[in-house]
């Protein structure tokens, strides 16, 4: 009679499923701390040592309050496979206040990440802060010369990159100022060819009358 006390108290424990705990499943989630605006977020998530599966994953971001930026969902169908589920991170960080800031404060993200059996019963949630940083593009500028003398052409190719590697297929603002801070040429809205801006300036003899 000793030895079965341990047996019986093991089996217990392993079928004991207690309602609407958020334990009941093994999970690993993966997904960049880091969001930028007008991007695919991308999170992945695997679980295993779940009561039954599929599993219903659903992803939320929300800012400002609690307030919903973006959610989406897909089924984990087995264990150890892992699913990505997608969120759109909207242009301007979706206007959510961070508080104190006025309008353009950084707004404030938590990534919500949730489980659900068919039933519905919740078997795991995971939450954290996310980190936005409104900077989307690489920007690489090069010119023909490190040093220029008056009267000389000035050329340069400015390359724009997304997050993802691929060209930046909007418009681009270009300011050339002289070395006290003042702009002395602009071109405005000008459009990229795969990415790459190129334009010359002649330097003037004196750039202060410009």
């Amino acid at each position: 009679m000793l030895m079965l006390v341990p047996i019986i108290f093991l089996c217990l424990f392993l079928t004991s499923a207690e309602p609407g705990s958020r334990r009941q499943c093994k999970y690993h989630i993966t997904a960049s701390e880091v969001i930028r605006p007008n991007t695919v977020y991308r999170v992945v998530v695997s679980a295993w040592e779940c009561p039954y599966f599929p599993l219903r994953v659903t992803a939320r971001l929300s800012s400002g309050g609690d307030r919903a930026v973006h959610s989406n969902a897909a089924v984990v169908t087995a264990a150890n496979t892992p699913e990505a589920v997608l969120l759109s991170v909207p242009p301007e960080g979706g206007g959510g206040g961070g508080g104190g800031g006025g309008a353009k404060s950084r707004p404030r993200y938590i990534l919500r990440v949730t489980g659900e059996l068919e039933s519905g019963t919740e078997v795991f949630r995971e939450e954290r802060r996310v980190i936005f940083r409104p900077q989307f593009l690489t920007v690489i500028i090069s010119a023909n010369k490190v040093v220029f003398n008056a009267e000389q052409p000035l050329r340069m190719r400015i390359v724009m990159l997304t997050t993802e590697g691929l060209p930046y297929r909007g418009t681009a603002d270009l300011f050339l100022l002289d070395p006290d801070g003042f702009v002395v040429r602009k071109w405005n809205s000008q459009h990229l060819n795969v990415g790459v801006l190129l334009q010359t300036f002649q330097i003037p003899l004196y750039p202060k009358a410009i």
